[in-house]
Parts: structure tokens; sequence; C-alpha cells
């Protein structure tokens, strides 16, 4: 049989939805607790990818329980950077799990992977990381116009929506490509 190659990784966002404007105000606060938890997820996370690069090594595919948990990772990763980044009121659940509920979501669908692409992913990778760094650095800086829209119109406008999902699904599918959860260079 053909075994399937690694797809695109789809990020979703949904779409503008109006913000209660006191948890605006107070989501640098109200963010914490998930980052704590994060923090300790991300080193399992961590831990994982160690592993999950040797099994994709010698196999040519990510382990099974490296995709579901990496993938549970980003797409929990994704949701409080979302709502850091106002693109969605609804505080993240504490999960993994997908959640037909929750407006941001990550899908992935693992494939084979070329093993020499494995062995040298830091390097490949470098020219995307440089990228995803200027991304993320300009959308920290653009959050602060974010708060200030979000905070006195309880909303952002279609324009600032798009453009912050943008930052944020290029870092997520840079993260994807790095992790080895797929062969597809972030464009």
């Amino acid at each position: 049989t053909i075994e399937p190659t690694a797809t695109p990784v789809e990020v979703r966002f949904g779409s503008p939805q109006r913000q209660n404007r006191w948890s605006v105000l107070f989501r640098g606060i109200l963010i914490i607790p998930q980052i704590v938890v994060l923090f300790f997820v991300s080193i399992a996370a961590f831990v994982v990818a160690v592993i999950g690069w040797f099994g994709a090594l010698f196999t040519g595919r990510l382990p099974g329980f490296a995709i579901e948990f990496l993938t549970g990772y980003l797409r929990w990763t994704s949701r409080v950077n979302g709502y850091a980044h106002f693109l969605t009121g609804r505080y993240p659940p504490f999960s993994l799990e997908p959640s037909e509920e929750y407006p941001i979501d990550v899908v992935v669908q693992g494939g084979r992977l070329n093993r020499w692409a494995v062995l040298f992913r830091i390097i490949l990778a470098i020219p995307a990381n440089i990228v995803a760094t200027v991304v993320s650095l300009g959308l920290g800086i653009f959050s602060i116009i974010l708060w200030f829209t979000a905070l006195f119109t309880g909303k952002l406008p279609p324009s600032f929506f798009e453009a912050t999902a943008a930052a944020a699904r290029y870092r997520v599918r840079y993260t994807c490509y790095f992790l080895m959860l797929t062969s597809v260079y972030p464009g």
C-alpha cells in the first residue's frame, strides 16, 4: 500500500465576535493560569518531540502518540494565543482535545517524512524560524493596538482579525514543520 504524505496544517480561528470589555481589560491577568500550565505541558512536548525525532529518523514517520500529543499541545497553545490576542473572547479550555464549541482549532494529519529532512530539520527550519520570529515580534507590538481596539469597540475589525489570524497561523505552521507533524514547509 502507498502511505500518505504529510498534508498542510489547518488552523481555524472562526470569525470576529463581540467580547466582554471587562475580560479584555484584564486579559493579561486572566491568561496567567493557562501560561503556567502550558509551561509544564511544553516541557512534556519537548520530551515527546525528541522521542518522536528518533522515531521519525528510523521509521520515516512520527509515532502516533507523538502526533496526537504534539497536535493537542499546539491546539492548546493556539487557543491561549488566540485568546491573548483577542481572536476570541471565550476562555480556552485546559485541554489537548479538540472541541467543536471552541472557535480555535488545529488539525494535523501525519504522514511520511523524508529521513534526511528529519535529520537536518533544525537547519532546514532556520529561514522559517526567522520569519516566524519577526512575525511574532510584530504581533507582540501590534497587540497593544489590538488591546485598545478590543477594549473600546468590544471587538476587532475584520482587517485586524485577519492580520492577527494570519500571523498566528504562520507561527503554528512553522511549529508543526519544526516538530515534524508535517513535511510541508510553511509558506
